[in-house]
């Protein structure tokens, strides 16, 4: 049988062949950062995935990956998404009892995260400020996700917190 990940897998090998990607962990979240392979350009450092093991729950705390502004990038942003989560997942020892929460604006929720295949975000409630709360099942792959993203960065960079 067909991995049904196939897609999404392929776009994020296609993502690693031009990114590094890079996370510094803690107990209940991490700080992922994105930098270009040519260039050695830090290019997002937005991206935050926070753990409670109260609700069950990984929360998107900040994912702006930048990359829809980089050429030739169509999908990478969903192929970031799918290896963060993922990584967050295998690092933490989380299963399929988890799910996925996130705040954004209705224009990002239509636009990004209804069109995410691999996973099934749907508005649970709109919070104060026209935001939406969204929720999504977690299925966690048998993708590698945890030898792609490094552990650190070079020494001469220092991680900026939320």
């Amino acid at each position: 049988m067909e991995n049904e990940h196939f897609f999404i897998e392929k776009k994020a090998l296609l993502l690693l062949t031009r990114y590094n990607l890079f996370c510094n962990s803690n107990d209940f979240f991490n700080t992922y950062f994105i930098r270009d392979k040519k260039t050695r350009e830090i290019i997002s450092r937005d991206l935050v995935l926070t753990l409670d093991n109260f609700s069950k729950e990984i929360h998107v705390s900040r994912f702006y990956p930048e990359l829809k502004q980089r050429p030739m990038c169509k999908y990478l942003s969903a192929a970031c998404f799918y290896l963060l989560v993922h990584h967050f997942a295998w690092e933490k020892h989380l299963n399929n009892t988890y799910h996925i929460s996130l705040d954004c604006n209705p224009d990002v929720f239509a636009s990004f995260y209804t069109k995410l295949l691999d996973f099934n975000f749907k508005d649970s409630f709109k919070s104060p400020g026209r935001s939406i709360c969204a929720l999504s099942n977690f299925e966690l792959s048998d993708f590698d996700c945890i030898s792609m993203i490094k552990e650190e960065l070079d020494k001469d960079f220092e991680f900026s917190y939320i």
